[in-house]
Order: C-alpha cells, then sequence, then structure tokens
C-alpha cells in the first residue's frame, strides 16, 4: 500500500497509543470517527454512531487482511500489530 487512507493512520495512531492491550469497536468509532466525513456513504437514516462504526470495522478488517492490525471478530477488540508500527513509523516497538 503506497498512501494510507487518513482513517488507516488515525486508527493505528489509536491502537499504537496502547500497544499493550486492545481498543474496542466503539471506542475506535467515537476517537477515530469524529474526524469521519461519511454522511453520503449511508444515508441519512442510519445514525451517526452507526456510521462510524460500519466505517471503522471495514477500515480494520482491510487492515487486518493487510495484518496491519489483530481484528477479533468475537469480541470487536483489535491490537496493533508490529508491521502496523513500521507503517506509521511508531516509536513504541523500540521499547
Amino acid at each position: 500500500m503506497d498512501t494510507m487512507p487518513a482513517l488507516f493512520i488515525k486508527i493505528l495512531e489509536l491502537l499504537s497509543a496502547r500497544y499493550s492491550g486492545s481498543v474496542s469497536l466503539e471506542e475506535l468509532a467515537i476517537r477515530a470517527g469524529s474526524d469521519l466525513n461519511i454522511k453520503d456513504l449511508f444515508g441519512e437514516h442510519v445514525s451517526l454512531e452507526n456510521r462510524n462504526q460500519a466505517a471503522v470495522l471495514e477500515a480494520l478488517m482491510q487492515m487486518h487482511n493487510e495484518g496491519l492490525v489483530f481484528l477479533n471478530c468475537i469480541t470487536d477488540e483489535s491490537f496493533i500489530t508490529l508491521k502496523g508500527l513500521l507503517a506509521i513509523d511508531s516509536k513504541v516497538y523500540c521499547n
């Protein structure tokens, strides 16, 4: 992936801040979703919270497939991988 979408970078930064633990889908949707501009993506009948969760979940699934994060589909919690840390040039992996 040459250039990462802004949502991917935001999610990876949030996950790297909690490298030793996981972050729930709901928390990621609240924290990363506040920057989303997805009004027209799902239509007006779906709440903003649901739209944010859907966009974040889709991004997480793509990043999981690329090995940037591990998404636990049972608990909806995510962990950043070493590949994800390297993708955003995080200094966490040096500690």
